[in-house]
């Protein structure tokens, strides 16, 4: 499914792909160029995927009980 994504997005003008990740791939070299995150990865993966993207927007998930917030903190 990620690579039907991928070659889709690279049949359009208006859009452009700016890298396909795989494990042990320097994610944050990835996430410097896109404004959008798609994962089709496995469970394991998405967490990483997930932790380096809020990383790179400065939000911190967090857990208060058991409700489930997003945190962002102003730079």
């Amino acid at each position: 499914m990620g690579q039907a994504l991928a070659a889709s997005i690279d049949d359009q003008s208006d859009l452009l792909l700016a890298g396909v990740w795989r494990r042990g791939g320097d994610i944050d070299a990835l996430l410097e160029n896109a404004d959008v995150v798609i994962d089709f990865s496995l469970p394991e993966a998405t967490a990483e995927v997930l932790n380096a993207w809020m990383t790179r927007l400065n939000v911190r998930f967090r857990r208060p009980g058991s409700v489930c917030r997003w945190s962002t903190t102003a730079t």
